[in-house]
């Protein structure tokens, strides 16, 4: 359990070296107790549990195998695409890319409006899967922002992400 007190976030458990003593106490009764405190001393305390979180691997079998190296050598019959650097993203089966594209072409609403913003470092505007797909600023034709240099260049100087 994490608890914050005026002090700042401190871990209290069984064994609590951080705070100066040793509980002896379940971590229910910690929190019951740090809840009561709460009222009678005027001070603020923030009780949660340590969850110990992992996700479940997916089932299912990429194609390419862990420490293998991928040999890119087209499409990916998986995904149903003839993009020829899909043979070597396996990520893209993991996270169930084909079904994701086959509902988004069974929407019977036009997809012109929707707008897709992109968090990254940049994006290549001459890939061709690109060209001609981006939204346009109606005032300056712009096709996106760069929050981190403060101009409409979105150009990805990192070498990643859509870079081929």
């Amino acid at each position: 359990m994490s608890c914050t007190g005026r002090s700042g976030p401190r871990p209290v458990g069984p064994r609590s070296p951080d705070c100066g003593f040793e509980v002896r106490t379940s971590p229910r009764q910690m929190k019951d107790y740090l809840l009561k405190a709460k009222g009678m001393l005027g001070i603020e305390v923030d009780c949660e549990p340590d969850f110990d979180v992992s996700i479940a691997p997916l089932a299912g079998r990429s194609t390419v195998a862990e420490g293998q190296v991928a040999r890119c050598t087209g499409g990916n019959p998986l995904l149903g695409t003839n993009d020829p650097g899909s043979s070597c993203q396996g990520n893209l089966e993991i996270i169930r890319f084909r079904g994701a594209q086959e509902a988004v072409r069974s929407v019977s609403r036009g997809l012109r409006n929707v707008v897709l913003a992109i968090v990254d470092s940049g994006v290549d505007v001459s890939h061709p899967d690109l060209i001609n797909q981006f939204w346009k600023n109606p005032d300056d034709g712009s096709i996106g922002f760069n929050f981190l240099d403060d101009n409409t260049n979105v150009t990805d100087e990192n070498g990643h992400g859509t870079h081929c």
